[in-house]
């Protein structure tokens, strides 16, 4: 599965925003502070390794602008009271295997409309959220937005229809149409709704009463690349991460072979287990295409990677590997900088893809060139296209937001965003092309924007001048 769509209600500056995505890799352009990094983190919420319910939310998340109280004079800030985020989901290679480990029913809720949801104002065109129906998913049932499955003879009515890992599994398969949302308030801290938007194959549309995490993981496996690109947040060695569900996933495979031979320390145990993901590191900084070899060696000053087992004497033992790079001192990665690090986090979460979970893959990639110089920007940004490319059975998406033109190459129009402040500098404002437009852009015109008038997408204003010459 890829997303197709984001859609954002009166979060931090995205007033009321839109923005498609294709399947491959999507770039995001705009100068600094015009909330690019806001679009990331609205996607990261929803289908990022933190579950929203447990990431801290606070009034400066709100869309906030300022007005001018007409008896004083004085300027204040009024924020919003709610917010609501959405991603909408193409492709159904749901994994299949996570869902049947779900033991809970899941609880579904048939809505009468679209328009029950939200819908666009035709004398304004803004977007109408239902707030206060995604922000009390405990009481659907209770809800006149919710239709009436079965009425009872003792006057009851069904309104909650609870579905078993099977069927769950076909009717999502079979949706027309797949929606992660999140909604919460700001006036009332225990009013917040995180679940999917389901139009099944009839037409109708459905809203869970709650999301496992387990549900939502088998739609779709997410890592953000963040500016800082700090270890502590990318190579995080706890369950719910993919490093860490990485390295597990080779300690648990290896684990049994291995100790049924005698004579292993947990050091040496470990040090076999990683061998697989220092095979695939290694890939990285010695490609067997020697061009890719040289541009390696030339923009990445190292010798050798390593995986290394502290002996903390936790019970988990995978938590005690850490990962270290020798660049003539052999230190931890977290010591060295901020390209190598790129490097590494992009090998692994692919390795990670390819071997420990059968559904879609998502990388987020924020400002990739940032501490980089040209040569190791067009490395990481290979990098970064071989793991578009790095399989076949699983669908790979890519977004970038960046300020360098490297990123820029070869990528579809259609596919590029820019995001700009609107002339209050208030709310960020998103523009792409359209498919009707996107066709009319020939071949030559698209390489003449690729090879070096990429510019242009970062600039406010373009001037095309055609037949002028100076006197």
């Amino acid at each position: 599965m890829f997303i197709s769509q984001f859609f954002a209600s009166n979060y931090r500056s995205l007033k009321e925003i839109v923005v498609r995505f294709a399947n491959g890799k999507n770039v995001i352009v705009g100068k600094n502070n015009c909330g690019k990094s806001n679009i990331i983190r609205g996607i990261e919420i929803l289908v990022g390794e933190k579950f929203p319910t447990y990431q801290l939310i606070g009034d400066n998340d709100f869309y906030t602008y300022e007005d001018i109280i007409k008896d004083t004079g004085e300027i204040v800030e009024i924020p919003a009271d709610h917010l609501f985020l959405e991603v909408t989901l193409e492709g159904r290679d749901i994994d299949q295997d996570m869902i049947m480990t779900i033991k809970k029913q899941t609880a579904f809720s048939r809505i009468h409309n679209s328009k029950d949801l939200y819908f666009k104002d035709e004398k304004t065109g803004d977007i109408i959220v239902n707030y206060d129906l995604f922000e009390s998913l405990d009481e659907l049932e209770n809800r006149s937005e919710v239709e009436v499955l079965e009425q009872y003879g003792n006057g009851k009515a069904k309104k909650t229809k609870w579905m078993p890992a099977a069927n769950l599994h076909a009717f999502l398969v079979t949706a027309r149409s797949l929606k992660v949302f999140f909604c919460k308030s700001r006036l009332d801290e225990e009013k917040m709704g995180f679940g999917l938007i389901v139009r099944c194959a009839e037409g109708h549309y459905w809203v869970t009463h709650f999301l496992s995490k387990k549900l939502r993981d088998s739609l779709l496996t997410t890592t953000v690349i963040s500016a800082t690109r700090s270890h502590k947040t990318e190579l995080r060695l706890v369950h719910y991460s993919w490093f860490g569900k990485l390295v597990a996933g080779i300690w648990n495979k290896n684990k049994i072979l291995l100790e049924e031979s005698s004579g292993k320390t947990y050091e040496e145990l470990i040090r076999l287990s990683a061998e697989e993901i220092k095979s695939r590191v290694d890939t990285v900084f010695a490609s067997n295409i020697q061009m890719v070899k040289t541009l390696l060696e030339g923009a990445i000053a190292h010798k050798a990677i390593s995986f290394k087992f502290l002996d903390n004497a936790k019970d988990e033992l995978y938590k005690n590997v850490q990962l270290f790079v020798n660049d003539g001192i052999d230190r931890p990665i977290h010591e060295k900088g901020t390209g190598i690090q790129s490097a590494v986090i992009i090998a692994l979460f692919s390795l990670y893809c390819n071997d420990y979970h059968n559904n879609s893959s998502l990388l987020i990639a924020e400002e990739p060139e940032l501490f980089l110089h040209p040569q190791a920007r067009r490395v990481i940004s290979a990098e970064l296209n071989k793991f578009l490319s790095g399989s076949e059975k699983q669908e790979r998406q890519l977004i970038i937001s960046t300020h360098s033109t490297e990123y820029l190459k070869h990528v579809d129009l259609f596919n590029n965003t820019r995001v700009y402040k609107d002339t209050g500098g208030n709310f960020t404002i998103a523009k792409q092309l359209d498919q009707n437009t996107s066709t009319l852009l020939t071949l030559e015109l698209k390489r003449f924007l690729w090879s070096n008038n990429s510019e242009i997408f970062f600039a406010d204003k373009v001037v095309l001048v055609e037949g002028g010459r100076y006197s």
